[in-house]
């Protein structure tokens, strides 16, 4: 019965690589005392290490019948029906968390958006449809969450219509500010700043701490180059929420613009660190690095947040734009190499952008031009191939054949 003996145990068969010995023991610990969420990670673990991924799921779903409340099981166990594809069974998890708390929209709203990632619109809007009718005092944000997804797929005018129509039947409240808030980018995509400013003006006269509200003002603010008032606005934003990766980002925007940047860097540096080196954050830093030509520092800024998405496009790109500027030749090749592993249109049009930038300044326009050619040939219609082609012909002298061209 000593748990300290057995983990003793199981350490030394999992070291010696007796993985199916190592698992019986885990087995037997958690018949003992199965309420220790260590013996079921380490029981994950090994299930995995036997490489016979139609046991991961039993063990999983064990998991998360026993601990339903953690949110790493929960997260691991959607990661898994996702990776079979079987969005079904992930939607069976995310529904069962909301049917404990029905009356709490967050858990409903989850499985809406989880939905919406997975590209089922559809499924979203039965989901909301379902909500709406059954009334309830979640009525108003089921309405708005409705009308977001009417306005991903352009039904503009009446996504607003509704939003409208929802805030002037709805007393003043945190979710009727909020409800303005979205209508307000609404407002700034169809090209209405004015309408976007009201809304957003209106939720701080009832709140004149409401951090997305005062984003929104600090990034107008910086747009007109009003960097001051901005820098006060996000404040008042981060004495609210310290740790917020766009209010930093702000924050180092409006310094930078008021020429002090190197209290513009430390910001930029806040916002990877407590985003976890999330993309947007990790590419402004990196930016602002290459601008100073902190060369090497702005790829260990990219190198890590491609730990976190090793599949981002951006970053990728702006990496060999870093390796291309040190001239480091073979490391740009293996970002390229990385982008075509990805294979997406996306990462395949900035492989090919990179490789001609890369054969460009090797001074091999021949091979520029011939490799450029053959993505047209190939029915890519992408006119910055057309563009590069050309500027090849300006560096090697040839006006008459770029203009020809």
């Amino acid at each position: 019965d000593n748990l300290i003996a057995r983990r003793v145990l199981i350490d030394q068969l999992a070291t010696s690589g007796d993985t199916a010995g190592a698992l019986a023991q885990t087995e037997l610990v958690i018949a003992q005392e199965p309420k220790i969420l260590e013996f079921h990670m380490l029981k994950l673990r090994l299930t995995a290490e036997v490489q016979d991924p139609s046991k991961l799921g039993p063990v999983l779903q064990d998991m998360f019948a026993r601990f339903p409340e953690n949110e790493q099981v929960r997260d691991l166990l959607l990661s898994w029906f996702i990776q079979q594809g079987d969005i079904a069974g992930a939607a069976g998890v995310l529904r069962q968390l909301a049917e404990k708390t029905p009356d709490e929209p967050g858990p409903w709203l989850n499985l809406v958006q989880f939905y919406r990632q997975a590209g089922d619109l559809e499924a979203s809007k039965a989901e909301l449809d379902r909500l709406i009718a059954g009334g309830g005092q979640n009525a108003l944000l089921y309405r708005a969450s409705r009308a977001a997804l009417q306005f991903e797929e352009d039904q503009n005018s009446e996504a607003i219509t509704e939003l409208e129509a929802i805030l002037r039947d709805a007393p003043p409240s945190n979710e009727t500010q909020n409800i303005k808030l979205a209508l307000a980018k609404m407002l700034v995509v169809t090209g209405n700043s004015v309408g976007a400013r009201a809304r957003v003006e209106e939720v701080l006269t009832e709140d004149p701490t409401n951090v997305e509200a005062l984003k929104m003002r600090a990034s107008w603010l910086i747009d007109e180059d009003k960097p001051g008032e901005a820098i006060i606005a996000l404040r008042t934003a981060l004495d609210q929420s310290p740790r917020d990766p766009q209010t930093l980002t702000l924050m180092a925007e409006a310094h930078e613009r008021d020429g002090s940047r190197e209290l513009a860097g430390e910001r930029y540096a806040l916002a990877v660190e407590v985003s976890g080196n999330g993309v947007d954050e990790s590419l402004r830093y990196a930016t602002y690095l290459i601008a100073d030509n902190r060369l090497e520092s702005a790829a260990s800024v990219l190198e890590d947040a491609l730990r976190v998405a090793p599949a981002s496009v951006p970053l990728l790109a702006s990496l060999a734009d870093v390796r291309m500027r040190e001239s480091d030749w073979n490391r740009a090749a293996e970002v390229i190499a990385q982008l075509r592993a990805i294979g997406s249109d996306e990462a395949t049009r900035a492989a090919n952008g990179i490789e001609a930038g890369l054969m460009l300044r090797q001074e091999k326009v021949d091979e520029t031009v011939s490799f450029l050619q053959g993505l047209i040939d190939g029915s890519d219609t992408d006119t910055t191939v057309v563009a590069t082609i050309v500027q090849a012909r300006v560096r090697s002298g040839e006006l008459q054949a770029a203009r020809e061209y």
